[in-house]
């Protein structure tokens, strides 16, 4: 009796396991706070990824729209109001186009005489990353290499030089530096969190009277 109280003991013990299991499986209590959370996740995920995208793309649009501006006006010899020369209208120019930007201080012009259309582009600057609220000190310690020279290689400051004269071909940069609002999307966009924007074109300066 002892034995077979046993043996029914055991099955009773399993067959309640069982029934716990079984229980257990079918019970549907949290399951919507649970699917709400991976839905939710991965939902939220994807809206911050479109908006990170799209603040990217409308900074693409106002640095291309910044270097049209720009190159137009430098090849007609435009002195835009408040400014003296071709370098200050540019300037002034590119800053208007950008002053919306989340990091206006961030944009950067340079320009270069070339002599054919297929010349090469003037060089990136380098990023400096010691102080992200100051992209391009005059020395740095730790930057984002972006252009063959060596060592760290910082703007290059526009001159009436670089913007040639009448009848010569010149090539407008404008560069932005774009740092990557959430940090999920940091090791996906640029590097080190930070995303070169930069767009350039060719012109002929027209005659004008320098």
């Amino acid at each position: 009796q002892i034995l077979h109280g046993v043996a029914i003991d055991g099955v009773d013990f399993r067959m309640r396991l069982r029934l716990r299991i079984r229980r257990f499986a079918n019970d549907e209590q949290g399951s919507t706070m649970i699917e709400f959370a991976v839905v939710a996740t991965m939902f939220f995920m994807l809206m911050l990824g479109i908006i990170e995208y799209g603040m990217i793309m409308l900074t693409k649009v106002a640095v291309e729209s910044a270097v049209v501006e720009s190159s137009r006006s430098a090849s007609i010899g435009s002195i835009a109001a408040g400014c003296a020369d071709r370098v200050c209208s540019i300037k002034k120019l590119v800053a208007d186009k950008t002053m919306g930007l989340v990091s206006p201080q961030s944009v950067v012009v340079d320009s270069k005489v070339v002599s054919n259309a297929a010349q090469a582009s003037p060089v990136v600057p380098d990023i400096c990353l010691d102080n992200p609220s100051v992209p391009y000190p005059a020395t740095c310690t730790v930057w984002q290499d972006n252009n063959p020279a060596a060592g760290y290689q910082p703007p290059t400051a526009i001159t009436a030089m670089s913007i040639g004269q009448p009848g010569q071909l010149i090539e407008i940069r404008v560069t932005y530096l774009w740092r990557v609002l959430f940090p999920m999307f940091r090791s996906y966009f640029g590097t080190n969190g930070v995303l070169t924007i930069s767009s350039s074109t060719v012109v002929k300066n027209e005659p004008f009277d320098p």
